[in-house]
Order: structure tokens, then C-alpha cells, then sequence
């Protein structure tokens, strides 16, 4: 009996805890560059590839040069964002989900390019993981304070 005690007790527990370790992954500031991207040719392809572990929401700054600048998962091998500038861009888009992402340039000079990310959010699937644990936390430690009554 006080086994199944302990065990609900740590998993009502558990996603508090996780929430804790959860916002000093918050605290750090997380960027990628700035690179200096050339332009991409149907034969060259330059690109800068980053992988971020949760849905977030990011910052792009580039400066100088002008063109089009192309965000893709190359997971799901679909575009995430694209954006037209001339001479700086600074813009916001959304990482939908945990993955390998890359920023392509196509356009006229050389740029250097800088993504910042400002808001990290856990997976849909680690958030319903949280939620399950909690869930069956309570059930144990009703059903076991329910014996003792």
C-alpha cells in the first residue's frame, strides 16, 4: 500500500519537476549565426541547417544584400517561411515542431544572416505525456486513499 502511495505521490509530482528542469531550458538564450550566406544557384546550393528540439517561435535578422529567404523542414520536406527583402530583413515565424530546418538565400550579394529564438514551447506529444502522468498519479493516490478509508 505505501508503495502504490510513493509511486502516485512521484507521478503527481513529476510533471511539476519537469516543469521545473523545463524553464532553465527557457533562460538560455538560443541563436543561431550570424553566417554569411552567397546566393544559391541551380548548381550551388548554400544553405545554413540548424535542429531545434521544440516548437518555438523565431526572430530572423539579415543584413545586406536583397532576394528571397526560404525556411524549410527538412523532415517533412515542406516550407515553413519564406520572405522577400532588400538590404535588411527582420521578421518572425513559427518552428512548428521539433526537427532539422534549413534558411536558403536566393538573391543578389552576399548576407549575413542571424535567427534568434524567443519563445520554446514542449511537443504536443511531451505535453500529453505530462498530462497522462498527472492523471494517473491522481487515480493511484485516490484509489489508495480510498483502501485506507
Amino acid at each position: 500500500m505505501r508503495l502504490i502511495l510513493a509511486i502516485s505521490l512521484f507521478l503527481m509530482l513529476l510533471p511539476g519537476l519537469a516543469y521545473i528542469n523545463y524553464r532553465e531550458f527557457l533562460e538560455n538564450e538560443h541563436f543561431i549565426g550570424p553566417h554569411s550566406l552567397i546566393p544559391s544557384t541551380s548548381t550551388d546550393l548554400n544553405y545554413i541547417d540548424f535542429h531545434f528540439p521544440s516548437k518555438a517561435l523565431a526572430e530572423i535578422t539579415c543584413t545586406s544584400g536583397s532576394g528571397k529567404i526560404y525556411v524549410i523542414d527538412l523532415f517533412q520536406n515542406k516550407p515553413v517561411a519564406n520572405f522577400s527583402f532588400r538590404g535588411m530583413l527582420s521578421a518572425e515565424f513559427v518552428i512548428p515542431h521539433e526537427g532539422d530546418y534549413a534558411l536558403f538565400y536566393r538573391g543578389d550579394g552576399e548576407t549575413q544572416c542571424l535567427i534568434r529564438f524567443q519563445r520554446e514551447y514542449p511537443s504536443k506529444n511531451v505535453q500529453n505525456a505530462y498530462l497522462l502522468t498527472g492523471i494517473i498519479g491522481s487515480i493511484l493516490l485516490a484509489l489508495s486513499w480510498r483502501k485506507e478509508i
